[in-house]
């Protein structure tokens, strides 16, 4: 029975430290959410992992040759 008591305790210890103290939210930047369209393939992808070669975006080094 102390044993089913530590582990009530703990879980509410538990409970209130994650109600006030939450987790800071992590900010997304703008340039990560435009998205673009691979010239060569048609690929959506995000404008941060995409490369772009004379005014067009390509998903990879190799679409854009």
């Amino acid at each position: 029975m102390f044993q089913f008591l530590i582990l009530i305790g703990v879980l509410v210890l538990l409970y209130l430290l994650t109600r006030f103290f939450p987790s800071p939210n992590k900010e997304v930047s703008s340039k990560s959410l435009q998205m673009v369209k691979c010239k060569k393939c048609g690929v959506n992808i995000p404008e941060s992992e995409a490369f772009n070669y004379q005014d067009d975006w390509y998903c990879s080094e190799e679409h854009t040759n």
